[in-house]
């Protein structure tokens, strides 16, 4: 009787400190770090700014311009540009990594089978065939830590990318619009110099009179 309670006990305590060990710790902000990093520095506040309002980008931004020239350009821009598409390939391999980390939390069954060489009584050589599961117990959170930081990883692999893309429809818009402005500078100065024509040619039939 008292080992069974004994062994309860023992038990009991297992599945304390496992239970303690189960949660994981917040990581630490920007405002920790600082603290940690930074303890006697103190930065002036003329280098301090509240920055503006977080605001969220619409993806379809474009279509307000209602210019379906430019819509054109910047799909083309998105499906050839190289830098885009590394960014794309980065976020793959970041859900990879995220799919590789979290493996290990899920239970894995596997079938094996034995093989001698040996001829059997169906005649295909297999002497058994056996099953086999298996569970990480994660007491202490390395696999879920590792998890975690695959999962921020990814998270910052497709803002990168989104904003690569928002970064890129940008800058073919403002090529666009500076062409166009371009274009309208051109012919006001055709005007200009049509208009200095007509006035020399005017100055010239004054004087000549």
């Amino acid at each position: 009787m008292r080992a069974g309670r004994s062994s309860r006990g023992v038990t009991g305590v297992a599945l304390a400190l496992a239970s303690a060990g189960c949660a994981l710790q917040r990581p630490p902000d920007a405002a920790d770090l600082q603290r940690d990093a930074l303890q006697n520095v103190a930065l002036p506040a003329a280098w301090q700014s509240q920055g503006g309002t977080p605001q969220l980008v619409v993806d379809g931004w474009l279509a307000s311009f209602d210019d379906p020239q430019l819509s054109e350009l910047v799909a083309e821009a998105l499906v050839y540009n190289a830098d885009l598409r590394a960014a794309a390939a980065v976020v793959e391999q970041a859900n990879g990594y995220l799919k590789v980390a979290s493996a290990p939390l899920l239970p894995s069954v596997g079938v094996r089978g034995l093989w001698s060489g040996a001829s059997s009584s169906d005649a295909s050589g297999i002497n058994g065939i056996f099953l086999h599961a298996s569970l990480e117990l994660d007491i202490w959170g390395r696999v879920r830590y590792g998890a975690a930081a695959a999962r921020e990883q990814t998270a910052a692999a497709e803002a990168d990318f989104a904003y690569a893309r928002q970064s890129l429809a940008a800058t073919v818009a403002k090529a666009w619009f500076l062409a166009i402005e371009t274009g309208l500078q051109r012919g006001i100065a055709n005007d200009l110099l049509r208009s200095a024509e007509e006035l020399h040619r005017i100055s010239s039939d004054r004087l000549r009179v």
